[in-house]
């Protein structure tokens, strides 16, 4: 059974006793200033008492809301929070047992709070509320450089408007958008409470190290520049890669550096609009700020070396396989390989091609490469159910003895795919139209015929969705039948008579 900090350290009393078993060499006395820090987190920003601030962030991720272990919140900045009386953990020891809260959600029609679904293991991330809300304190608040300067342009606003004689709300309302789709709500609950006591390595050490709740702690922490909570998801996350997290991984790197780039070619700015007096928008720390490049660069390089040596030794320590290389046939080679295919294309080329990356010799590295390429194609072909390769992600060519200064003798390139022209693309799409429109007139050419059959032999019943050979008999015998005289009142009379 997990204790709650309470247990585990003991109630401190104002004069930073420990109340409890005085005779547990295990407890830890609270000094004044962890007393304080935790009054202020769970009174605060648990309780959300006495918030003279309301931050809206909407968040644009596909997971806003991440896996829950308890529903005992009643707050909506309990996302991830450490419970337990006031003042009862130093920050400093808060890595010690702690329990976990509910992430939860309110409403933005009533208010209300609710708790968020827990998920199981390996199950798809919930659907994201269109926005986390938070109760603040500008006090604290202020730590947060990007809350900084919005509280600064919102209080100006307000004290322009009370010249005029408006009267502004005691609360302010300040909302941010995260475009970052890492940024959850349990991420943004875990950065904002960092702002009154330092608990986050305890409650990520609490979640076990979930991949997915450290990338938005370290995407919340970079989009409010809060430089000591980045460090520590950074740190964390660089203590987590492992054959199991590895894909994960690079992608978030992966991505983080596409938006870094996209910011680069847009030469955005940080800027904030204003939509109301009362409600500032802002957009948090731009994707390229240093803050965002230094972590990502330590992730990465992190990930580049534990590809080059650590997943090799991971995979001989798991399988019993003192070597390796040389042994193709064997479940320590095919694992390896196996993981390698799995790795987007940028990683697996800078990896190959890397002298760092620990293989015997350019020989089987060369082999190695082989059938890594081969198993992707093989992959890329079942999922996409034809026979050649996927266009644009798996037409990839090596090179052996490259010579290149620095580098490995072996190359992997990706071949480029044709696209087609914009004129050829129009093209297609003329023809697209056309078919549609001869689909069109066939279809009402159908009922046309219909009718005129129910006209000549009500007998005759011919349904609209009628094989095209016998369609056009029908029309040829109706052509003939012109052709010889036969009106279609005549041939109605006729076949009456009969």
């Amino acid at each position: 059974m997990m204790t709650t900090p309470s247990q585990q350290y003991g109630n401190a009393n104002g004069n930073g006793t420990a109340n409890g078993n005085s005779n547990n060499n295990n407890t830890v006395l609270a000094s004044g200033h962890d007393m304080l820090a935790g009054h202020l987190y769970h009174v605060g920003f648990v309780g959300g008492h006495h918030s003279d601030m309301i931050l809206r962030v909407q968040l644009n991720g596909s997971a806003a809301t991440a896996n829950t272990t308890s529903a005992h919140a009643t707050n909506p900045n309990t996302a991830g929070a450490v419970t337990g009386g006031e003042g009862s953990v130093p920050p400093s020891a808060a890595a010690a047992a702690v329990d976990v809260s509910v992430p939860v959600s309110v409403s933005a029609a009533d208010g209300a709070p609710s708790a968020a679904p827990a998920t199981t293991a390996g199950a798809a991330p919930p659907t994201p509320p269109v926005e986390a809300v938070f109760k603040l304190h500008k006090l604290l608040a202020v730590r947060s450089p990007v809350l900084a300067a919005m509280l600064h342009d919102a209080e100006l606003r307000n004290a322009a408007s009370s010249s005029e004689g408006f009267v502004s709300s005691p609360i302010l309302e300040i909302s941010l958008v995260a475009a970052d789709p890492s940024i959850t709500h349990e991420g943004l609950s875990i950065a904002l409470g960092s702002l009154y006591a330092d608990y986050s390595r305890a409650i990520l050490a609490a979640n076990h190290l979930d991949p997915r709740l450290l990338k938005s702690v370290l995407s919340a922490a970079i989009f409010l520049l809060l430089p000591d909570l980045a460090a520590t998801a950074a740190d964390l996350i660089k203590r987590d890669i492992s054959r199991a997290s590895l894909k994960e991984y690079c992608a978030f790197v992966s991505n983080s550096q596409q938006q870094q780039h996209h910011h680069h070619l847009s030469d955005s700015s940080p800027t904030s609009s204003i939509a109301n007096s009362a409600s500032p928008v802002g957009s948090g720390a731009p994707s390229g700020s240093p803050l965002t490049t230094s972590w990502i660069l330590e992730i990465r390089d992190a990930i580049f070396v534990f590809l080059c040596k650590g997943l090799a030794r991971e995979i001989s320590e798991k399988t019993l396989t003192p070597q390796i290389w040389g042994n193709k046939s064997g479940d320590a080679y095919r694992d390896l390989v196996a993981a390698f295919s799995e790795l987007p294309f940028e990683w697996l080329k800078k990896v190959i091609e890397s002298t760092a990356f620990d293989v015997p010799n350019d020989m089987e590295r060369f082999s190695f490469a082989k059938e890594v390429v081969a198993r992707r194609a093989r992959k890329h072909r079942e999922s996409s159910g034809k026979d050649g390769l996927v266009a644009g992600e798996e037409n990839v060519l090596m090179s052996f003895g490259s010579g290149r200064p620095g580098a490995s003798g072996v190359t992997i390139v990706r071949k480029a795919v044709k696209l087609p022209t914009p004129q050829q693309q129009h093209l297609q799409q003329q023809i697209q139209q056309q078919q549609q429109q001869q689909q069109q007139q066939y279809q009402q050419q159908q009922y046309l015929q219909y009718n005129q059959q129910q006209q000549y032999n009500p007998h005759l019943s011919y349904s609209v969705v009628d094989q095209y050979s016998e369609l056009q008999q029908q029309l040829y015998l109706q052509q003939n039948l012109v052709a010889q005289g036969y009106a279609p009142q005549e041939r109605r009379v006729w076949k009456a008579g009969n």
